[in-house]
């Protein structure tokens, strides 16, 4: 399958490469991964300024001054995609998943064809935002995931960490997804993918990931 990779806030498609590398090895099976970076600069996240010192700044995909908040980069979104694509699956870390989830949702809302046949998601902090309310208001807010239940039926691998502490936003969107859809794993870190220094959890979670490829796969999609 090809691949589209979505990074965090204040990081950048370099450092995503690194950490999934280990994760994408594992997966095997000849996949390819475009790695698409935010176009808003943000200063660097904390925990990669040790590893990486030579990097200064990150980005991020939505600009995050609360009075310029917009959903704008949805439809750049879903004009990249139309341009650039097709992708066959989105892996999506952090506020990636706002990104593809927020579109995912809208496809669904309009009974359009999700733009993706199955979704890696890794550490979400954020839900979809509510794009329906943006366009009617111009506002910009999460949607309520019990207000949302089992819309989702793109076959997604949701993994998170243990010691995450955005940890309740992986349980809360586990209801936006339809019966048999999704597929999840809690390994024993944090807000990050799991890695080489824990190889049970890496595994596990390509475990899960292969289940959504291959769900997607059996579809015909």
């Amino acid at each position: 399958m090809h691949f589209l990779c979505l990074h965090g806030t204040g990081t950048s498609s370099k450092i995503l490469e690194m950490q999934t590398a280990a994760f994408r090895y594992e997966l095997g099976d000849g996949h390819t991964y475009d790695f698409v970076e935010g176009t808003f600069s943000e200063s660097l996240a904390p925990e990669f300024k040790a590893f990486i010192p030579t990097e200064t700044v990150g980005f991020s995909y939505f600009d995050l001054d609360p009075t310029r908040a917009s959903l704008q980069p949805v439809q750049d979104f879903e004009a990249f995609l139309a341009a650039e694509g097709p992708y066959d699956g989105v892996i999506a870390f952090s506020q990636g998943i706002i990104l593809a989830s927020t579109l995912i949702l809208q496809n669904m809302q309009e009974q359009k064809p999700s733009p993706f046949k199955c979704a890696i998601f890794f550490s979400p902090r954020l839900g979809p935002m509510d794009y329906r309310e943006f366009q009617k208001s111009g506002t910009v807010n999460e949607i309520r995931a019990d207000q949302h239940a089992g819309v989702m039926t793109v076959p997604t691998a949701l993994i998170w960490g243990s010691e995450d502490p955005d940890r309740p936003k992986a349980v809360e969107m586990q209801k936006l997804f339809s019966e048999g859809a999704l597929f999840t794993y809690m390994h024993s870190g944090g807000h990050t993918v799991p890695g080489v220094g824990s190889h049970l959890d890496l595994m596990r979670s390509v475990n899960v990931a292969r289940r959504a490829i291959e769900l997607a796969a059996g579809d015909g999609n």
